[in-house]
């Protein structure tokens, strides 16, 4: 098991692993199930109960896709604080794509895709904000 906050591509983050049933992580404490999501009401959604992870469940209820809105390390480098130029240099040496994304409260947030690394990094005011990472299912 990886430490709480630890991010390995492919893997997943802390005890929160690609593939694993949320339903299971809920049985194991790891996550909470939320019902009426309040940014998409339409939506339940699992996360750890403080609320630092979101996890993204597939049409039969396995993690693959995390959602990190609280410090989540890398080899040591959180992937929050981020200027572009370093997340560059970590991922790229360019992203995949950059966009600029209208987020719950009314922010403009830039999102830059790393596809290789399963990454996408939420900067606003030109640090990263929060994390989005995945594993590709034909991996």
């Amino acid at each position: 098991m990886t430490g709480y906050n630890e991010w390995i591509p492919n893997v997943g983050v802390g005890p929160i692993l690609f593939g694993t049933s949320a339903k299971q992580l809920v049985h194991e404490g790891v996550l909470i199930h939320v019902e009426n999501n309040p940014y998409y009401p339409d939506d339940d959604d699992f996360r750890t109960a403080d609320g630092r992870y979101v996890v993204e469940p597939d049409e039969f209820g396995n993690v693959t896709g995390i959602i990190c809105e609280d410090d989540t390390f890398y080899k040591g480098t959180n992937l929050l604080g981020l200027s572009a130029e370093k997340a560059d240099a970590l991922f790229g040496p360019t992203p995949d794509g950059v966009e600029q994304m209208e987020m719950p409260g009314d922010t403009i947030q830039d999102a830059r895709t790393y596809y290789d690394w399963g990454l996408i990094l939420w900067f606003l005011d030109g640090r990263s904000v929060s994390a989005s990472v995945w594993k590709d299912p034909g991996d």
